[in-house]
């Protein structure tokens, strides 16, 4: 049903690989978390594979496009058919902003 998924981070048969890792909340282990989950993403763009979205928000625009490029059309459906933005949401806004398509 990978036709019916607008944002999929599997468009074709895939392993994933999930990690939960215990880290510090301060301002230190949140960047440290950061620079692991930048590295780790463009290792996985480099060979090919996407991330999953996260709630953390680590990733940068480039990444995030090189993982999702279906994202522009994404936002434009939402757009067409919730144009005053009725159905929103503090992540939706985020990766909307991220994303730079307005």
């Amino acid at each position: 049903h990978k036709e019916d998924v607008a944002l999929t981070y599997a468009p074709e048969p895939a392993y994933s690989l999930v990690l939960y890792i215990n880290q510090p909340t301060d301002a230190d282990g949140n960047a440290r978390m950061r620079a692991l989950t930048r590295a780790l993403i463009d290792v996985t763009i480099k060979h090919g594979g996407r991330f999953f979205l996260p709630y953390q928000l680590h990733y940068t625009a480039r990444e995030l496009l090189a993982s999702y490029p279906e994202l522009p059309a994404f936002l434009a459906a939402k757009r067409q058919y919730d144009p005053t933005e009725l159905f929103s949401s503090t992540f939706y806004r985020a990766i909307k902003a991220l994303s730079g398509v307005a």
